[in-house]
């Protein structure tokens, strides 16, 4: 059944922008070309099905380093994303599908060689049937390849230079965020470091798991605009406390936290160094033949 919806959170236009923006930042690309041909032993051509596609980012990386005659599906519940990559592609030398489905209700008919997700299945909230359907799309002997965050990791791999981490990283309330996230059978936020397993109860072989190489030294620039005047207001505390499973307390630590970052980052005239180490891990697994 093909799930139409108006619009997407992932197609409102800050949304999009920060597609386009961030992918660059997720990948040295000598070591995606090396897990293919070194690692994956990529030698022939392979189909591939991207689930949660969104512009085609990993269509535009992946089709370059494969052997001739590789070809890309992009699977997606969004329209207007769809239609960036549809254009993305539209001259390009390489052969290109498009498909416009919610990932959970998808219900695979066609198999490919490669089953592959970039940062969907910590978004979604039954990433479980999301992976199922990915093993039942993949051909016996085909594989199965997760691109996944623990969000623990990501939120304490940042260091702003000058301020002490635990001031601006508390991660018990984080860990009460994402617990009560999963409770509410929202998302979940450590599903990067369970995929193995989960891979290892629906019967693949030769499950192994890697940590992405990119990290980035860069510098804030100050943006003087974003400084608040005053204390959280209340409304974003109440998100905390409502949204987030926090107590009151929790939520005025954790909403004060996030002020005490922005004034660190922004309220200075000169660049801030910054290090970011996300440890985007990849999990991957093959169907038995």
């Amino acid at each position: 059944m093909n799930n139409q919806k108006a619009e997407t959170v992932w197609e409102k236009q800050s949304s999009m922008e920060y597609l386009r923006n961030s992918r660059k930042d997720l990948w040295n690309l000598d070591y995606f070309e090396f897990l293919f041909k070194q690692v994956w032993k990529t030698e022939s051509p392979v189909n591939i099905l991207d689930f949660g596609c969104g512009m085609g980012y990993l269509g535009a990386v992946l089709l370059p380093l494969l052997p001739e005659g590789s070809t890309y599906t992009g699977m997606d519940i969004g329209e207007k994303l769809l239609d960036e990559a549809r254009a993305t592609f539209a001259n390009s030398p390489w052969k290109t599908n498009f498909i416009q489905r919610d990932l959970t209700q998808y219900e695979p008919k066609e198999q490919y060689d490669l089953a592959i997700c970039q940062c969907v299945l910590v978004h979604i909230p039954s990433p479980l049937t999301v992976l199922e359907k990915m093993v039942q799309s993949t051909s016996p002997g085909g594989r199965i390849i997760c691109i996944e965050p623990n969000w623990l990791f990501t939120n304490m791999g940042v260091y702003r230079h000058g301020m002490e981490i635990y001031s601006y990283y508390n991660a018990g309330i984080y860990q009460k965020w994402f617990d009560n996230a999963i409770q509410q059978g929202k998302n979940d936020g450590y599903i990067g470091i369970k995929i193995p397993a989960l891979m290892n109860d629906l019967g693949l072989t030769n499950i192994d798991i890697r940590i992405n190489d990119k990290a980035r030294f860069t510098f804030h620039t100050p943006d003087k605009a974003k400084l608040k005047a005053g204390r959280p207001e209340r409304d974003e505390k109440m998100f905390y406390i409502n949204d987030g499973g926090l107590s009151p307390l929790e939520a005025i630590q954790h909403a004060e936290s996030r002020l005490l970052t922005q004034e660190y980052e922004n309220n200075r005239d000169e660049p801030l160094p910054m290090v970011e180490a996300s440890a985007w891990l990849i999990s991957y697994g093959e169907k038995p033949k």
